[in-house]
């Protein structure tokens, strides 16, 4: 039963849900039914195919990794807005991002050992580097904006 699970609704859901995004995003029909159907259709298809689902397997500890980011960004971002419709505060994000840079370094590359799916292609010390460097960059960038105002 968990092997279906994994090799069958999973890859479903994960294609149905990309697919039915991406129509509603583009806005291609007005209808959702005629997303919907779209959308139920290609996953049906692409779950037919063992090489689409051993790739969709595959992939989906990274697509997780990369929404678990994305949301985690979103959810802080909303945080710093003053009022509806009103400007971040900036301020706020630089010293959140300075808090998050010094946590980095201080744990070094033991905070993020277990984190990453098996096979990772950037070593830990080149990924702390990384994401230090967009740290940094999104400090300057918040700063400059809080300049600019």
């Amino acid at each position: 039963m968990a092997l279906e699970l994994m090799t069958f609704i999973l890859p479903f859901l994960f294609v149905l849900a990309i697919v039915y995004g991406a129509l509603d995003l583009a806005a291609v029909f007005k209808k959702k039914a005629v997303n919907a159907i779209i959308a139920l259709v290609v996953a049906a298809f692409a779950v037919s195919n063992t090489a689409i689902v051993d790739s969709i397997i595959a992939a989906m500890p990274w697509a997780a990794i990369l929404f678990i980011i994305l949301f985690f960004i979103k959810f802080v971002l909303s945080f710093f807005k003053t009022e509806k419709g009103g400007e971040r505060d900036y301020t706020l994000i630089v010293i959140i991002l300075a808090l998050i840079a010094i946590f980095m370094a201080s744990q070094g590359t033991e905070l993020i050992q277990d984190w990453l799916p098996g096979g990772f292609p950037v070593s830990e010390e080149n990924l702390i580097l990384i994401i230090g460097i967009v740290v940094i960059v999104a400090m300057l960038y918040a700063a400059y904006k809080k300049t600019k105002d």
